[in-house]
């Protein structure tokens, strides 16, 4: 499989500027791979903290191959994304951030507000959190242990802004309907104990 590198050549030629996005300060972007799409499950996605301005502590939020991302101050941020599959990275690609203060003046109104509560709810979706580790290696392993069992689990990185530290979700399932999740929550919690819970993704 070939490898595809597409950390920006700014780093290496003067010639060459890099790519940088331009971003609002408390805004939410989504982040996702610019030129890598794949349906297998079994690809791993690795996101590295954001390197961030001095003092910052941006928010974010990550699905397997989706980062919600927001900048809490002003300033230049940079993310890296490496996709793995066995264990080899098969995909790399960095990205670059300006944030700057919004100049837009934001008051709402009561036709905004009424406008905005006639707008349709998207479906939600659920799934269940199993377990948390501090490893890869560890959250694999529970999750063949669940797929061996008959449940279709799989794992996901998030990052824990306050200690710095990427953890592994391992969760189960994709459910529109809740009851049914609910269902197979109780189903697990029989050999995996009550500390399991239901969660809602997009």
């Amino acid at each position: 499989m070939i490898k595809i590198l597409l950390i920006s050549l700014a780093l290496f030629s003067c010639n060459v500027e890099k790519k940088i996005q331009e971003i609002e300060v408390g805004k939410t972007i989504k982040i996702v791979p610019t030129n890598f799409s794949s349906s297998d499950d079994e690809l791993i996605y690795l996101w590295e903290p954001p390197k961030s301005p001095k003092g910052s502590k941006p928010f974010i939020d990550i699905k397997n191959n989706k980062m919600l991302f927001t900048a809490d101050i002003e300033g230049e941020y940079e993310i890296n994304l490496t996709v793995e599959s066995n264990g080899k990275s098969i995909y790399e690609e960095t990205f670059f951030m300006n944030a700057t203060k919004s100049k837009s003046n934001f008051i709402s109104t009561k036709k905004d507000s009424i406008k905005d509560t006639k707008e349709p709810i998207p479906n939600k979706k659920y799934t269940i959190q199993v377990a948390s580790w501090p490893n890869l290696e560890q959250a694999r392993k529970d999750q063949i242990g669940l797929r061996d069992n008959g449940y279709d689990a799989y794992t996901e990185q998030y990052y824990i802004k306050s200690k710095n530290q990427l953890w592994w979700r391992v969760r189960v399932g994709n459910f529109s309907d809740k009851s049914i999740a609910e269902k197979v929550r109780k189903k697990l919690s029989k050999f995996r104990g009550n500390d399991i819970w239901i969660d809602v993704i997009e």
